[in-house]
């Protein structure tokens, strides 16, 4: 009879033993799975994909390129200051003339407009450019303001960050 007590705690130290195991095993497994399960980019096949997509990349071009042009025409110091406010107004001065092509900016992409440190330099020595190679993110777009002088300002000449110029 003495026996049969350090059987029992043998038994279920044991049995709690094994079930904490499995139940460990089950939340890492759940956790791998989750870390590796595939972007709804990577769902489609193509798992390099990034916003925008590449028919309407010439859409989003243009729009950027309304909204540098804009705050470089002579009157809009508001529109400057209200852009360089914050990325929700600079995202929405975009998706303004972006909403005429049916073109929605994901909730994940990031635009930012900011004034130079020295908007008299000559373009190539205003900023030091971010992109490199290894950086590609279609989803982060940072650009800093062209002067208030009434002329068209492109987006590639005024892109900072975070990849490369679509059309050079």
């Amino acid at each position: 009879m003495n026996h049969l007590i350090p059987n029992k705690i043998r038994t279920g130290l044991a049995r709690g033993t094994a079930s904490a195991l499995i139940v460990l095993a089950a939340a890492l497994t759940v956790s791998a799975v989750m870390a590796q399960s595939p972007s709804k980019q990577q769902q489609k096949g193509n798992p390099k994909a990034q916003w925008p997509e590449e028919k309407d990349r010439d859409k989003v071009i243009v729009a950027f390129t309304a909204v540098l042009t804009q705050s470089a025409a002579d009157g809009q110091t508001a529109f400057r200051e209200q852009i360089t406010k914050s990325t929700g107004a600079a995202k929405n001065a975009v998706q303004e003339r972006l909403d005429k092509d049916n073109v929605v900016l994901p909730s994940q992409v990031f635009v930012m407009f900011y004034e130079p440190e020295n908007p008299s330099a000559p373009p190539a020595t205003r900023v030091k450019k971010l992109v490199t190679s290894n950086q590609d993110n279609h989803y982060y777009h940072v650009f800093y303001l062209p002067p208030a002088d009434g002329k068209e300002h492109l987006y590639k000449d005024h892109l900072v960050c975070c990849y490369p110029v679509w059309h050079p």
